[in-house]
């Protein structure tokens, strides 16, 4: 049984770097694919579906599909003797689905809305020390990373927000308290990143996380989903590694 009362919070970048620690043992990945121009009656647990479909190069009957107790989406997949749990969001018109091996994942993805009333919203969802850390810097900015990085702890714990978002405190610069999740369901870690300008994205994993693998993707001319472009992600600090981007990255 997991006790983590707190959650480690790393930030990822995609800044260059020059070499990699060779001391740096967070080698565990995540993969996350970003789709775009989703229409808005798209379930996310469809396109996950097919992008761990396509990236394991399996049919999409192989992916299980099916409903948590609190009814969200569990997706699972068989792959060379492991199990690879998903996860998926969706904002602004965009489809963050990330998977990755062993007890699960949680994902957010948000559309920055510099329009948005955060200051409201925020008194009605957030912790004190939350409200506080708005006024620190970018508003709208500090508000969506915050409400991800809520979002992807509430999925990864399986409960949603069954959970009230102010029964737990997201601290930016340091840390995640978990205390009000299910003791078994409590990440040890919380990324953020933003792999795409305007976006932010949130992962909750039962690990640290070593690197983020984000795959841009899009609908071909025969409305199937197909990659358009590949870039690598790491933590800053000693772990941090250099952008790694395949030829022809893009939005889709």
């Amino acid at each position: 049984m997991r006790a983590v009362s707190r959650a480690r919070l790393v930030r990822f970048s995609g800044a260059p770097r020059t070499e990699r620690d060779g001391h740096c043992a967070r080698d565990v990945g995540v993969q996350v694919w970003l789709v775009h121009a989703v229409p808005a009656t798209t379930r996310c647990s469809a396109i996950l579906r097919e992008a761990m479909a396509c990236s394991y190069r399996v049919a999409q009957d192989a992916i299980d599909v099916r409903a948590g107790k609190h009814g969200k989406p569990l997706v699972t997949v068989r792959v060379g003797g492991q199990v690879v749990r998903g996860n998926a969001s969706d904002s602004g018109g965009v489809v963050a689905a990330g998977w990755m091996a062993g007890d699960g994942i949680g994902v957010d993805v948000q559309r920055v809305d510099l329009r948005a009333p955060v200051g409201r919203l925020a008194a009605r969802f957030f912790t004190e020390s939350e409200q506080e850390y708005l006024l620190g810097g970018d508003e709208a900015l500090r508000f969506f990373e915050t409400w991800a990085a809520k979002e992807a702890v509430v999925k990864y714990a399986g409960t949603g927000f069954h959970v009230g978002p102010r029964r737990f405190d997201v601290d930016l610069d340091a840390s995640v308290d978990t205390e009000a999740l299910p003791s078994d369901r409590r990440p040890c870690e919380v990324a953020i990143a933003s792999p795409l300008p305007g976006f932010v994205l949130a992962i909750a994993t039962p690990c640290p996380i070593g690197h983020i693998e984000v795959t841009y993707a899009g609908r071909n001319h025969r409305g199937a989903l197909r990659a358009r472009g590949r870039v690598t992600i790491f933590p800053h600090g000693p772990c941090a590694a250099p952008l790694v981007p395949d030829k022809g990255v893009g939005h889709a």
